[in-house]
């Protein structure tokens, strides 16, 4: 696993693109299953409309009040409104009014109301599946609430008003009855005295009731100057759109969701996996130069591209780490080379093959060793037989390769096969026997390539690295574990030998971002001489007119 530590943040955000162009695929796709299932889902969630009503908390002044004093009241006042308009009186005459088939709890969760800050207003909403139900009850709430506000304002000072009426009406009977005595009694010198007493009682009660008429206005201007009244301001109407599932908002919500939980799981996946998958990583991990960057191609895996698509890219490709590995040993002589991998299914063998053409198609007499004496694949490679190879040498008193060198179509291009397999490949390949051979085709060749089994298999490959002079590490990006490749640099370490590089071989260009790469490690990068920038077409047709001339010169 790679320590973010190690990169910048232009480097985080390649390797964050880079991981993106990968997995494009992937992250599209639980995009697209996430925003179908949110669309899905809330295609079948029922429909929610809201209602909305505007009140008005009529309130009469007090002119004994302050300014501050009526403010403070006027928010008591609607607060105190806002929760009676959800109590269960108002509830229940709700129901009742409309005839509702619900609950008065799931009518009280179906609304919301929300005093306006610094006004007298109060908002009522209403939340149903029905567009006109949710209207109607929003006006039927405010309608049955005013007439319990005006009820209980009644109610404040009805009993007072009734104690007072009854008072009042008893003395004026009495008024009455005293002024018709008076009026029946003469008015002489023996009724004197008690004309004196019923005038007296009369005024009395006159003023009795001019009191009680007096109070009785009072508590009537009281009343009016302590009323407030519910006034709708703004009556609800049927909304035309729901307010709940919102279908294209959360479609387009869990799309961004999916694509970032999927990008997340795949940069994790991308940080957890050690295998190597860019050049970058060989050169800040494992100190060696890329020296070729084999992109994938759609031909088959028992051809070699040199020869069945020579004007292919994949081939340009094995032209290209010809000439790197021959500028990677300028100073040093070159005779032996060996094309090792960590791990099996690396495309070892078929880069050995390749390479062996594009360097014998240079000019060069070149050899091809198979050393894989358990799992030989050179000869299907070049379509040659494998009754007599390199182990037949081991059996015979003769060492002369010569006898089981087999000739190509390919001009300079010699292989020496496997043969028979041995019950011992490992102590043919390092037994002196070998290290002869090796030094009599490093005679009968300009340069011999030596293809050997899986490091991370058997260790034939490290013993043979003393009879070579550079070892070409081959990799699969994606496959092969860094600390896997680590680990067998580490052998060939101890044992002294030249690791000349790394190839990558079958890169998926276009899905890994390796196009760039796959310029800088061309052989176009390198300067090379006249005679590699000639055209491949010209130089073909220029080798078939030299064929051509020798077999008439032959015949």
């Amino acid at each position: 696993m790679e320590s973010i530590e190690q990169f910048t943040f232009s480097e985080l955000l390649e390797r964050a693109v880079s991981i993106a162009r990968k997995w494009a695929w992937l992250i599209m796709l639980c995009s697209l299953v996430a925003g179908g299932v949110a669309y899905g889902v809330s295609r079948l969630v029922a429909p929610v409309y809201r209602a909305s009503t505007i009140i008005l908390i009529d309130q009469s002044p007090d002119s004994k009040t302050t300014e501050y004093t009526a403010i403070l009241t006027s928010e008591r006042l609607a607060r105190t409104y806002a929760n009676l308009l959800a109590s269960r009186p108002v509830l229940e005459g709700t129901i009742s009014s409309l005839g509702l088939s619900i609950e008065v709890d799931e009518l009280k969760q179906a609304i919301q109301i929300q005093p306006i800050r610094d006004t007298q207003l109060l908002s009522l909403q209403v939340e149903d599946n029905d567009p006109l139900r949710a209207a109607s009850i929003a006006n039927k709430l405010v309608e049955v609430f005013s007439q319990m506000n005006q009820t209980m304002q009644q109610e404040r000072f009805s009993a007072v008003k009734l104690s007072l009426e009854a008072e009042m009406k008893q003395l004026d009977q009495q008024i009455k009855a005293e002024a018709d005595q008076l009026l029946a009694l003469p008015n002489n010198d023996v009724n004197r005295m008690e004309r004196s007493r019923i005038e007296g009682r009369l005024s009395q009660d006159r003023q009795n009731y001019n009191n009680l008429l007096q109070s009785y206005e009072e508590i009537r201007i009281t009343e009016a100057r302590s009323k407030s009244d519910v006034v709708q301001a703004e009556k609800a109407v049927p909304p035309k759109l729901p307010v709940r599932p919102k279908v294209w908002l959360n479609t387009l919500i869990a799309a961004l969701v999916g694509m970032a939980l999927s990008f997340g799981g795949v940069y994790v996946i991308e940080a957890l996996d050690d295998t190597v998958k860019r050049p970058d990583q060989i050169n800040r991990d494992l100190g060696l130069p890329v020296l070729g960057v084999i992109p994938r191609h759609n031909g088959d895996d028992n051809k070699l591209v040199c020869i069945s698509q020579p004007l292919s890219s994949t081939a340009e490709s094995f032209r290209s780490l010809r000439t790197n590995i021959q500028y990677s040993s300028a100073g040093e002589p070159l005779h032996a080379l060996l094309i090792i991998s960590p791990e099996p299914e690396a495309g070892k063998s078929t880069v050995s093959a390749n390479l062996s053409v594009a360097l014998a198609q240079s000019g060069e007499r070149v050899t091809l060793v198979d050393t894989d004496l358990r799992r030989p694949r050179i000869h299907k490679l070049i379509n040659l037989p494998n009754h007599s190879g390199l182990t037949s040498l081991f059996v015979t008193p003769e060492t002369d390769p010569v006898t089981v060198m087999q000739q190509t179509e390919i001009g300079g291009l010699s292989v020496v096969t496997s043969g028979e397999a041995p019950p011992n490949p490992y102590e043919l390949l390092s037994s002196r026997k070998m290290a002869e051979i090796v030094g009599k085709l490093k005679d009968q060749s300009s340069l011999i390539v030596i293809d050997t089994a899986p490091v991370a298999v058997v260790s034939d490959a490290v013993v043979l690295s003393h009879l070579v002079d550079g070892v070409v590490l081959v990799i699969r990006p994606g496959k092969t574990s860094l600390k896997v490749i680590q680990h067998t640099l580490e052998q060939f370490k101890r044992a002294g030998s030249r690791v000349l590089g790394v190839v990558l071989n079958d890169v998926e260009m276009n899905r890994t971002g390796y196009k760039p790469y796959y310029r800088e490690y061309s052989y176009h990068a390198y300067g090379n001489s006249n005679e590699e920038k000639v055209n491949w077409v010209e130089r073909l047709r220029r080798r078939r007119k030299e064929s051509r001339r020798h077999s008439e010169r032959v015949g």
